[in-house]
């Protein structure tokens, strides 16, 4: 090769090699740009997954907490998803006040490109309403909010809140985090044990020894060192390092000389004492490795605890929230009977008689009667000389008043014609409208303070599953159904029975004519079509349901004494449904022959002239014109509707308070503790805990031990000149030796030995008060579901026994007295009432309540047992849960979340239980453990030691 001659224009460095010197700098100068600013964010990101993936995905060996979603990534649909770039988001709002400091602090100018990647204009997803229709163009650029009102999600089923759930809980999304945080440590600890990289790059600089390019001069020269070294971790304390350190100089200046000088290092240091054994080496990788099956085990927990929050365990569940709404339902039918019962004996005290007297001693001498009232002011003399002033009618016009005032300015007939314009024209309050009347005002602010309670429960319900409080939401009422125990057409039917008396009272009292009594009579008989045709066929249709279900019912009763009471109420129920029959068939019978009767009437004749001894203006039956009596035996086939109507409502509320059903569970107490202490998943991380302690005793007290460390290392260097590979062995060292450190100065690890120690005990005790509380849990449960079987029947009787006393409380109000009229004023009746309409209320909100309080017990002893297996899709596999629409195939539920890189968790039935074993509660494993399982829940018969509990 022929050297280039020294020149001020690029030279090369090597005859042959055609890189100048500026082409070289480029070269490395673009190695450097390259390799200084690292890898990009997302590849440490997609690294960080595919490592967490993998660790969770190992955890999931075990049905009792295998979870169909380890991505840490929220739902798309969620509130809080980032639909922006993961690692290149816009600037989300910013308080303005803050804002500021971002760009200056303290008079000192920050960066100016914080806005580079743009700005968001809310914090929450702008597109997480796009599903119900609303999109961002709806929103406030500046402030991010809605300019709309926001959507109304109408009738949520107990299915859709708990979908909400998964999708919006931002608890759930916490755990799911803490998962992928907890194996994000197990990846570091992994990696302590691989291979590592020491360094890579050039020695440090110095005049002579820099990586630089020098392009004039006579001393021009290029020099580029670097090291790279790699060292591993051994399980027993020890670690071993290999480095290679070279650095190589070119000289620009006389002959093309190259010097390289390598030097190939090594070293092995061993602890003796401290800090050796694989006890103490792999303790940190241990505990991560333990710490994410805890987490694994707990997001499982949280899932069960997710799924009873939002169904039974807070102020805002599903079923609080149930319960809440059938008061309400009852408290609105309360005030409507409240109301029906002051109207009707608001009009009882209404109805006055056709004559009203007023004492008048004596008749002012030459008193005449004016043709305009006459026929219905007469002025009587008994023989006790008590004259009277009679008015023969319950009405007065205004002429009629103003005549009878004039006919005498005499005071004592004046006093006597206001006390019968009073009795005419005022209607009086009896006592028991009155007592009523504020029953029925408490009842209405009891409703409003109900229905309050309602909004604030599902305010709960909404903060509980992630959704923001102004949303409005209403809940799906299906669940109620079976608590519908009078059926809305059974009391629409009786109030058009009870309406029916507006019919009758068209009927001319004084002169009922033959058309009248015709029309009012067939449109009696109709309504007793209707009261056949809806109202019993109602009633039968409740019989066949009940059964179908009877021998079920009587089946699932416990004691000899329930089943014997149960079916003396079914066969009073069917007794008096079939007496109400009866007597509806005689009814119209009767209405029937009464038509007959009235087609074959003749002109009314005039009422005849009342005695003066007549008891209040009643004449005998035999002195009434056929036309009053057809009237008035319209009004008695009325009053016999009326009852018959109610005996059906009595009838209707026994046939379905039976029919009532709540879920069984039969597990033996023992059972179920057994089943608790073996599969809480908690209380297993809790005695792992008690292991954990142990193991950092140990830890500790190795730090009490001396520093003896046997220390190896040496190095092989080469020959120099220009070949960096060609290492001497007679250029080489070895050194070897032990280091000691005296433990003289341990007070501080003294002490943590000590609270080790004391930290192991108090782990035991944590772990014994935890079984202790979960055995306790599940007694309490089982207990509390033992007595609420009972408690349950018990108030199924009790609402039979408020209907039967609301009926006679009625019936006793509108029973006719001697004379004709209601009593309608006795206190008494009102009481009873009164009585009658709270016992109906409080044993309908009773029967609810205790209903819902069972429900949530068994939910609560199954997630206390570990037994509540929860779907992919959030929801328990409780055939009360699932329902007829789960009984699909596990193909037709939400399937498992295939991890984000394919891990060995693809969705495949490995992992789900044996046919043999009871669905829905886990598979029971030796030593009577579940391990889990999905499916569906069917009646469960357990077998233990041979015995059928």
């Amino acid at each position: 090769m022929n050297q280039l001659p020294a020149m001020k224009s690029p030279r090369r460095l090597t005859g042959g090699s055609g890189l100048t010197r500026q082409r070289l700098l480029k070269v490395v100068l673009g190695a450097l740009l390259v390799t200084l600013p690292g890898c990009s964010r997302s590849f440490w990101r997609q690294q960080a997954d595919r490592d967490v993936y993998e660790a969770i995905s190992e955890r999931m060996n075990d049905p009792r907490w295998q979870l169909p979603r380890v991505d840490v990534g929220a739902d798309p649909d969620s509130r809080f998803f980032d639909p922006y770039d993961a690692d290149k988001a816009p600037l989300p709002p910013d308080d303005p006040s803050a804002h500021e400091y971002m760009h200056n602090s303290d008079g000192i100018g920050g960066y100016k490109s914080w806005h580079k990647l743009g700005d968001s204009f809310s914090i929450e997803n702008p597109q997480w309403l796009n599903r119900y229709g609303l999109s961002p163009e709806m929103m406030n650029p500046v402030t991010g909010d809605y300019t709309g009102r926001l959507p109304t999600l109408e009738k949520l089923t107990l299915t859709d809140c708990v979908e909400l759930s998964q999708i919006h809980s931002r608890e759930l999304q916490t755990q799911v985090e803490d998962l992928y945080l907890a194996a994000l440590d197990v990846s570091f600890e992994r990696f302590q044990f691989n291979v590592r990289y020491l360094g890579i790059g050039g020695n440090e600089p110095t005049l002579t020894n820099s990586n630089v390019v020098v392009p004039h001069g006579s001393g021009d020269f290029s020099s580029l060192g670097g090291k790279f070294g790699v060292s591993k971790l051994l399980p027993a304390g020890g670690q071993v390092a290999v480095e290679l350190a070279n650095n190589t100089l070119w000289f620009f200046s006389g002959p093309n000389q190259t010097n390289s000088a390598s030097v190939l290092s090594y070293s092995l240091v061993q602890p003796l004492l401290a800090g050796a054994g694989r006890k103490v080496v792999m303790e940190n990788l241990t505990q991560s490795e333990r710490n994410l099956l805890y987490q694994a085990r707990t997001l499982a927990r949280f899932r069960q605890s997710l799924f009873t929050n939002v169904v039974s365990d807070t102020t805002g569940s599903y079923l609080n929230l149930i319960q809440q709404t059938q008061v309400i339902r009852n408290q609105r039918q309360n005030i409507q009977r409240l109301k029906n019962q002051i109207a009707i004996l608001q009009s009882n005290a209404g109805q006055k008689g056709n004559v009203i007297r007023a004492e008048l001693e004596p008749v002012p001498v030459g008193l005449a009667i004016p043709p305009l009232l006459l026929g219905k002011l007469e002025f009587l003399t008994f023989e006790d000389d008590k004259d009277q002033l009679v008015w023969r009618d319950n009405a007065i016009t205004p002429e009629e008043q103003a005549a009878l005032e004039g006919l005498s300015a005499d005071p004592k007939f004046q006093l006597a014609v206001r006390e019968i314009i009073q009795n005419i024209t005022v209607v009086p309050t009896p006592l028991n409208v009155l007592q009523l009347a504020g029953t029925l005002v408490n009842s209405q602010n009891q409703l409003r303070s109900q229905e309050r309670t309602l909004q604030d429960g599902l305010d709960v319900l909404k903060q509980s599953i992630g959704l923001p409080p102004d949303l409005v939401l209403t809940i799906d009422e299906s669940m109620l159904e079976p608590f519908n125990v009078i059926d809305a057409d059974l009391n629409a039917l009786e109030t058009e029975v009870t309406d029916f008396i507006r019919v009758w009272a068209e009927i001319d009292e004084d002169n009922p004519t033959t058309e009248q009594l015709q029309a009012t009579n067939a449109a009696f008989g109709n309504l007793i079509d209707r009261v056949e045709t809806a109202g019993f066929g109602m009633l039968d249709l409740d019989v066949r349901n009940l059964e179908s279900r009877y021998e079920r019912r009587l089946a699932v009763l416990e004691y000899e004494e329930d089943r014997q009471r149960v079916k003396a109420d079914v066969d009073r129920d069917l007794g008096l449904l079939q007496d109400a029959r009866g007597r509806l068939n005689q009814l119209k019978q009767s209405t029937n022959d009464l038509s007959q009767t009235i087609l074959r009437l003749e002109v009314p004749t005039p009422a005849p002239e009342l005695k003066p001894d007549a008891v209040e203006g009643q004449l005998d039956e035999d002195d009434r014109s056929p036309h009053d009596l057809a009237r008035e035996e319209i009004l008695k086939g009325h009053k016999k509707l009326l009852q018959i109507t109610r005996s059906l409502s009595v009838v209707q509320i026994g046939l379905r308070v039976e029919q009532i059903t709540i879920p069984e569970f039969n597990l033996p107490m023992e059972l179920v503790i057994e089943s608790a202490v073996e599969n809480r998943v908690d209380l297993m991380n809790q005695k792992a805990v008690v292991t954990d302690a142990r193991r950092k005793m140990e830890i500790s007290a190795n730090q009490l031990l001396s520093n003896i460390d046997v220390v190896v290392d040496g190095d092989i260097r080469n020959s120099g000149g220009n070949k960096p590979l060609d290492f001497r062995g007679s250029k080489s060292q070895l050194r070897a030796g032990l280091r000691f450190t005296a433990p003289l100065d341990q007070i501080n690890e003294r002490n943590n030995y000590r609270s080790t120690l004391i930290d192991y005990q108090r782990a035991r005790r944590d772990y014994m008060a935890l079984e202790d509380q979960t055995k306790q849990q599940v007694r309490r449960n089982w207990r509390q579901l033992s007595v609420l079987k009972r408690v349950l029947e018990g108030n199924r009787n009790a609402l039979r026994l408020a209907a039967r006393q609301y009926e006679s409380a009625v019936d006793e109000s509108t029973a006719p007295t001697a004379t004709g009229a209601s009593t309608g004023g006795g206190g008494l009746t009102g009481t009873n009432l009164t009585n009658a309409l709270n016992a109906i209320i409080s044993a309908q909100n009773s029967l609810i309540a205790t209903w819902i309080t069972y429900e949530q017990n068994r939910l609560g002893i199954y997630r206390d047992m570990g037994m509540m297996e929860i779907g992919p899709d959030g929801i328990w596999n409780d055939p009360q849960y699932r329902g007829t629409s789960d009984r699909e195939t596990q193909e037709g539920l939400p399937g498992r979340q295939t991890l984000p890189d394919g891990g060995p968790d693809d969705g495949t039935e490995k992992n789900f239980p044996d046919l043999d074993n009871p669905p829905g509660v886990g598979r029971l494993g030796t030593g009577r453990s579940r391990l889990g399982g999905d499916g569906e829940a069917d009646a469960v018969v357990f077998a233990t030691d041979g015995k059928k509990e």
